[in-house]
């Protein structure tokens, strides 16, 4: 089962969260400052007794914050963003050690999470998520799911060791045209911009 929980709902789940981010911390060498985690939203996958074993981190990030390749490309089709929304997420190993069907519930938790990515982004008007993730987390996701990707980096590729990607939140939508200016509304036009400056 998974659980939204924005920002001013944190309170209500504090041990949870911090859980959690320890976690997260542990399996994905992920920190955020305390102003981050206080502005996150969260996604946890958790059992009927609140046993947390999964989710995702979404908060926002200035685009110059991001892996150089990652920034470039945000900066071209968005050069305009003070903020993006960046996500780290991750499934705790030790709980695919008590699935039967682990290929089968990988699928199904990934495929959940994306929903729920997706309802967030809807939520917040978001069109993409930027996200670093784990040689793990990166390589159980192409296994297990379709993730609808703008951009890969993968861990090979960077210089941290990390994969870090663009994902559409806009599912089976228009042309790449469409798509394009979706990911990144602006009041910018080019023939705005020839007749000022």
């Amino acid at each position: 089962m998974f659980k939204i929980i924005e920002p001013h709902r944190q309170c209500y789940y504090k041990a949870r969260l911090d859980l959690f981010v320890k976690l997260m911390r542990l399996q994905q060498r992920f920190f955020l400052s305390s102003r981050e985690q206080s502005q996150a939203t969260f996604i946890l996958a958790e059992e009927e007794e609140g046993e947390v074993y999964g989710g995702a981190i979404l908060y926002r990030k200035s685009p110059h914050d991001l892996h150089l390749q990652i920034k470039k490309t945000i900066l071209t089709f968005c050069p305009y963003e003070e903020e993006i929304w960046e996500c780290t997420l991750f499934l705790q190993s030790e709980r695919l050690s008590y699935v039967r069907d682990r290929d089968f519930f990988m699928k199904v938790f990934y495929r959940n999470l994306l929903e729920k990515l997706i309802e967030v982004g809807r939520e917040h008007g978001v069109y993409f998520l930027c996200l670093t993730l784990s040689p793990v987390e990166s390589h159980r996701i192409r296994k297990a799911s379709f993730w609808p990707w703008i951009v890969e980096l993968t861990p090979q590729e960077s210089l941290d060791n990390l994969f870090h990607g663009i994902l559409s939140l806009q599912i089976n939508e228009g042309s790449s045209r469409e798509r394009t200016q979706k990911i990144c509304p602006t009041n910018f036009s080019p023939q705005t911009r020839k007749g000022g400056l």
